[in-house]
C-alpha cells in the first residue's frame, strides 16, 4: 500500500505531532515514543520521495 486516505487538517496534526516530539499539539498528549519519532522521519527522508529520494537527500 503506497497511500492512505487523509484530509488536510489531520495531516497538519499529524506533522506538527512529528516535529513536536511525538506530542499531539490539540490535546498535548505524548501519542509517540522518541524513538518512533526518529525512526518515521528518518524513513520519511529516504523513502518519501520514491524514485528521487537519493537526489532530494543530497539537495
Amino acid at each position: 500500500c503506497c497511500a492512505m486516505e487523509s484530509n488536510c487538517d489531520a495531516m497538519a496534526v499529524m506533522a506538527a505531532t512529528l516535529a513536536n516530539g511525538g506530542i499531539c499539539p490539540i490535546t498535548e498528549e505524548k501519542v509517540l515514543r522518541p524513538d518512533s519519532v526518529r525512526d518515521v522521519l528518518s524513513l520519511m527522508h529516504s523513502c518519501g520521495m520514491y524514485d528521487y529520494s537519493g537526489q532530494f537527500a543530497f539537495r
